[in-house]
């Protein structure tokens, strides 16, 4: 094989017999960059950093999350926390997620929406075992939450604890 440039793409050339072409195909860049479980902290770091950067520049999302979070780096230590407590039962996390998106103004479009930004996120960087079970615990999180709402919408006499 020899690598060259085609119109400033990557291709490798597989010679044959006598030095004649068989054939080229192209590589795009991201084909390269192999993907991996997740398999430690330093993974929930990025997917968590990441996905936040969707979520605060998402035209859905963004505004809720943005008017209540004013400094996003004590949120994302939390979220390290949470997840690295979810999948890998590492202690240290500590909190009540729902009762802390409870008072937003979300519904089932947000959900979804966090649910698709959540999976390409995850798409975007791992593949594996530890990556499907993310994605499947973030949206039985999701459903959860959104069951949890829609019973107490309208009950102003429920404690959320």
């Amino acid at each position: 094989m020899i690598p060259f440039e085609v119109k400033n793409s990557p291709a490798i050339a597989i010679k044959g017999i006598k030095g004649h072409l068989l054939s080229f195909f192209f590589i795009s860049c991201n084909s390269l960059q192999m993907k991996h479980d997740i398999t430690n902290l330093e993974d929930i770091i990025l997917f968590v950093d990441e996905f936040y950067n969707k979520v605060k520049d998402d035209d859905l999302l963004g505004p809720i999350f943005n008017s209540v979070i004013k400094d996003w780096q004590p949120h994302l230590e939390k979220m390290y926390k949470f997840w690295n407590a979810a999948l890998f039962s590492v202690p240290g996390f500590k909190g009540n997620p729902f009762a802390r998106h409870a008072p937003l103004p979300i519904s089932g479009p947000h959900f979804d929406r966090w649910m698709e930004l959540f999976t390409l996120t995850i798409d975007e960087h791992f593949e594996g075992k530890m990556a499907d079970d993310v994605k499947n615990r973030a949206a039985l999180m999701a459903n959860m939450f959104l069951d949890r709402l829609q019973g107490i919408q309208g009950a102003a006499h429920k404690v959320i604890v």
